[in-house]
């Protein structure tokens, strides 16, 4: 039921039929709700909805590292999540079906580097890294010196950093733990942040199987 204040002209607050009065301010107002809502479940709204629902879980799984570090600093207007969910989610389907290789991690004007090489050490749960920058970068001409390695193994996520390796070295091991078998999949994607913290580079990614 709506409720009319100040006599008839003044405004009102409640739902009568499909128009609802309230104010913003002081200012009163109405607007109209729509007479119905259509909410096809299409093939294509459900992989939207689905990717949506993927990016969302993974983000969640890497709030520790990467946000802070990697994209909350370098965005505007948004949260570092909005801008992970709102770029990934096009391209994610369930966590077994997703290509993760277009997934990024991080956007910024240091160009990506490529990662050449990956070897996972069960014993020790070591992972090394070999990469190459890409052309035009300028070694130590804005060195960036940190990284973060995003591991996934079914449906989990685990993130880590090194602050002593600079992006130059081209090379550097991780410990990641243990608890991965010859066959595991590891999905690697490696970023960097210049010493001054006002650049990131554009993520790389690798995928590695475990051997022995």
């Amino acid at each position: 039921m709506g409720v009319i204040k100040r006599g008839i002209l003044g405004g009102f607050s409640g739902r009568v039929a499909n128009i609802v009065g309230s104010s913003w301010k002081g200012i009163a107002y109405m607007r109209a709700l729509p007479l119905s809502v259509a909410n096809p479940n299409t093939a294509a709204q459900q992989a939207v909805r689905l990717g949506f629902t993927t990016a969302v879980e993974c983000g969640k799984q890497l709030t520790a590292v990467l946000f802070p570090n990697f994209i909350n600093p370098f965005v505007e207007k948004q949260s570092g999540f909005n801008a992970f969910v709102g770029q990934n989610s096009v391209n994610m389907d369930t966590w077994l079906l997703t290509d993760w290789s277009t997934i990024v991690m991080s956007t910024g004007s240091i160009p990506a580097p490529t990662i050449t090489d990956a070897d996972y050490e069960i014993a020790s749960g070591e992972l090394t890294l070999e990469w190459t920058m890409a052309p035009g970068y300028v070694p130590g001409a804005n060195p960036p010196k940190s990284f973060v390695t995003n591991v996934k193994k079914k449906l989990k996520a685990a993130a880590c950093q090194d602050t002593l390796t600079t992006i130059d070295d081209e090379a550097c091991s991780i410990d990641i733990g243990g608890g991965l078998i010859v066959g595991d999949k590891i999905d690697i994607w490696l970023s960097c942040v210049s010493d001054d913290g006002k650049s990131v580079s554009t993520s790389a990614y690798f995928e590695h199987t475990v051997t022995l």
